[in-house]
């Protein structure tokens, strides 16, 4: 996985183990950053990683904050704009990007892990259709390779694997040691223990195929109840205040105490366009996309 530093990995890491007595208590705050790492295939630790993190962050912020100095130089700005500018420059950029860095790994993962889950559901019913009717597991999961989005792409290098002389059990554990879904985990240590056991895998997947539509819908009522406390939420924000303060504007301007202007109209529809992008941002962020 290529995470996006600015300073080449060979430079960042042994930079960051500089500050890895910092990063060793900060990394406990984000259990995820040390899941996610290995998933990805980064041969780093979070604390070599976080460390490699802080420097780029650090990079940024120099960079960016110099620059702004030297550009309100050129345009004669004075020297307090500019030292303050330039701080508040570095600060933001340093902490944006710190941000980011550490974020991205779990976003990463997040994303692949939805991408898995939606369509996990009908992979796994397809097979557990076709095993049903007497066809072989592999067989089945091989059917199954194309059609059903990343989780096929994952049955596609469990087929090669087998392929090239793996044992299937061996290749279902380690697919699922690789995967970001938790469910796609779950199902594959159930299908590979079933194998090495013997037990029928088409009641395995029976059971399987019924744990995901019951987790599915379990998602869909936890979204619905967060639904309903966005709602409230958007039209607090963006239907009953703004109306409120829209009244209470045109009432004041008639008193001759605040100027109704096109510019301050101007101002109060960029405000509300910018709660209604907050809310739909929200809605999106919480949105179920796996199992959906």
């Amino acid at each position: 996985m290529k995470v996006p530093f600015f300073i080449p990995e060979t430079v960042s890491y042994p930079l960051g183990r500089l500050f890895a007595g910092v990063m060793q208590q900060f990394s406990k705050l984000m259990p995820e950053l040390g899941e996610s790492l290995p998933i990805l295939e980064i041969e780093h630790d979070e604390v070599e990683y976080s460390g490699a993190a802080l420097v780029n962050a650090l990079f940024a912020a120099i960079v960016l904050g110099i620059s702004f100095y030297m550009v309100s130089l050129k345009v004669g700005a004075p020297e307090s704009i500019r030292a303050a500018g330039s701080a508040v420059t570095g600060i933001a950029i340093f902490l944006m990007s710190f941000a980011y860095l550490l974020a991205f790994p779990v976003w990463v993962v997040r994303r692949r892990a939805d991408g898995i889950e939606e369509n996990l559901l009908y992979a796994v019913r397809h097979i557990m259709v076709q095993t049903t009717a007497g066809v072989s597991f592999f067989e089945a999961l091989s059917s199954a390779a194309s059609g059903y989005g990343p989780v096929s792409s994952e049955f596609r290098n469990i087929v090669n694997q087998v392929n090239g002389g793996k044992d299937l059990a061996d290749a279902l554990e380690e697919s699922a040691a690789k995967s970001a879904s938790k469910y796609y985990k779950r199902i594959m240590w159930h299908v590979a223990n079933s194998t090495r056991s013997g037990y029928n895998i088409a009641d395995i997947l029976k059971e399987l195929v019924g744990y995901l539509a019951y987790e599915q819908q379990i998602r869909v009522k936890k979204f619905g109840s967060e639904l309903n406390v966005m709602s409230l939420f958007y039209l607090s924000t963006c239907v009953i205040l703004p109306t409120m303060g829209l009244i209470l504007t045109v009432i004041l301007s008639s008193f001759a105490v605040v100027s109704l202007s096109p510019t301050l109209l101007g101002v109060f529809v960029f405000v509300i366009a910018i709660f209604n992008l907050i809310f739909l941002g929200m809605v999106q962020s919480r949105r179920p996309r796996g199992l959906i």
